[in-house]
């Protein structure tokens, strides 16, 4: 693209492009800038801060950057194609295949706007709108009715689509709203134990249904995860379908418990057989259940004896569970728990929520890359992300988002009311960190360790989250005990760092 820069121009050039190679695209679009200030004319730096706007999610820059390209060389076939996958990116997929069919226009044997045109068609035909549609979720003994109304996918720049919407009619479900997120594993901060766990046990049978056949494995997978709250547990599950290509059904509690005598399990039966429908007649490949707080839906029968209405819900979540009829090859079950201790015992066993794995408090280069994560893409001067770690020991990263959402609202404010760009600095972080003395982590393993006094909980099982514990109720080294808490508690731990997602 583009002859003879300005040779400085092409000085920049370069080492955004170099930046950009590095994933440091807030640095390439700084080079390329001053690039395009020098020759206004450069084409190329125009498309590859294009693309590295792209990669940050700002897709009104990109495709500004891009129709300054189109302006510079109408007759470029990479200008159209970055159109499409932006376009693409935004769910817009009438549009992209349009951009895609101009850049082939441009030149037919572009084989990148070949294959990404190929492969959207692929996707569209049949189209899953139109599938559901067909599914009956109603009770047996009724009519078939359509499962949801449809909608408009979520807003440009989303991370996620989502499709239909939840129906309740006299406390029963109807239908169940779809979401399909655009995350992946590779997206979440750390977790690596817990990512090499999923891989293997999940996402690997999910992606090689031939292997699952020649090692004899059943399909119908299910997993717990447990750990403070704030730490990534939503977060993980939507990396996990997205890896696969999954839609998810939330189960979620404030729809699927009613007051009146049989409506709860009726609601229960409703979200799975629509999952099973969706797998087996053809609407998706794949199709999580997620039940976040499992423990509230799942009580242990014996704690809670004074409700009937709850035993039935336990009851009916066993039988969805069980039996390789019901969960076929393509559908797959994640409970998610900040209380493990109060699920009913036969819900964790082998062949249902038999795989339980800890989502854990984040270590300090953790919190680290949190605070860079959430920085990306704000003008920034010279941040300390090492210090804010240090700052911030009791911190889930729930809360070091908030952190830095007040922090950019300030330097916005302070940017308002001088009428000048700013830059947000390390100060502007720590000012919020000294004034925020909230941590959901301090007072959920407080809570927690209570429970551990209370209950005579099993320490060997929970030992990573006693680690966490003497992490953030102590002084942050992990060697000191925490105040206020029985010494008999955590005998013999010391600071392992974990690891974590993040929210």
């Amino acid at each position: 693209m583009g002859t003879n820069p300005n040779p400085l121009a092409k000085k920049y050039f370069d080492e955004g492009g170099e930046l950009f190679g590095q994933n440091r695209h807030v640095e390439a679009i700084e080079r390329l800038t001053k690039a395009i200030e020098i020759d206004g004319e450069y084409a190329s730096a125009y498309f590859n801060r294009a693309l590295c706007y792209a990669s940050l999610g700002m897709y009104d820059q990109a495709t500004k950057d891009v129709e300054a390209v189109l302006r510079l060389e109408p007759d470029c076939h990479d200008g159209p194609y970055v159109l499409g996958v932006i376009c693409e990116y935004q769910h817009n997929y009438e549009r992209a295949i349009q951009w895609y069919n101009e850049s082939l226009s441009k030149k037919a044997d572009f084989p990148a706007a070949r294959e990404r045109l190929e492969s959207l068609e692929g996707k569209m035909q049949p189209s899953l709108e139109s599938f559901i549609e067909t599914i009956d979720i109603g009770s047996e003994d009724e009519p078939a009715s359509p499962s949801c109304g449809l909608s408009d996918f979520a807003e440009a720049g989303s991370k996620q689509r989502k499709l239909g919407e939840t129906r309740i009619v006299e406390g029963q479900i109807k239908g169940i709203a779809l979401t399909r997120p655009m995350r992946k594993i590779e997206d979440v901060v750390g977790l690596e134990e817990v990512k090499r766990a999923l891989e293997l046990s999940v996402i690997g049978p999910a992606k090689r249904p031939g292997g699952m056949k020649r090692w004899n494995l059943e399909g119908g997978l299910s997993v717990l995860l447990y750990g403070p709250t704030g730490c990534g547990k939503t977060y993980l599950v939507e990396a996990l379908a997205g890896e696969i290509e999954a839609y998810i059904l939330v189960l979620n509690l404030n729809e699927v418990l009613d007051m009146y005598s049989g409506n709860t399990e009726k609601n229960i039966h409703t979200v799975f057989r629509q999952a099973r429908e969706l797998v087996t007649k053809g609407g998706a490949s794949h199709v999580v259940i997620f039940i976040d707080e499992l423990d509230a839906l799942g009580m242990s029968r014996a704690m809670d004896r004074d409700s009937s209405g709850k035993r039935a819900a336990v009851n009916q979540l066993l039988m969805e569970l069980d039996g390789l009829d019901r969960n076929p090859e393509g559908l797959i079950i994640v409970g998610a728990t900040n209380r493990p201790w109060d699920i009913d015992p036969a819900l964790v066993r082998a062949g249902r929520f038999g795989d339980e794995w800890y989502v854990a408090a984040p270590s300090s280069q953790e919190r680290s890359s949190l605070f860079e994560l959430y920085l990306r893409g704000v003008p920034t001067d010279h941040v300390d992300y090492r210090r804010l770690a240090e700052m911030t020991g009791a911190y889930s990263p729930a809360d070091i988002k908030r952190v830095v959402r007040v922090a950019k609202l300030r330097a916005m404010e302070r940017e308002g009311v001088s009428g000048k760009e700013t830059a947000l600095s390390t100060n502007d972080v720590e000012e919020v960190i000294r004034g925020n003395q909230t941590s959901s982590l301090r007072s959920w393993f407080l809570t927690t360790a209570e429970e551990f006094l209370s209950k005579n909980l099993d320490r060997t099982k929970y030992r990573r989250m006693l680690e966490d514990m003497v992490m953030v109720l102590g002084n942050g080294d992990g060697l000191t005990q925490p105040e206020g808490i029985d010494p008999s508690l955590l005998p013999g731990i010391r600071g392992k760092q974990t690891v974590s997602a993040y929210a």
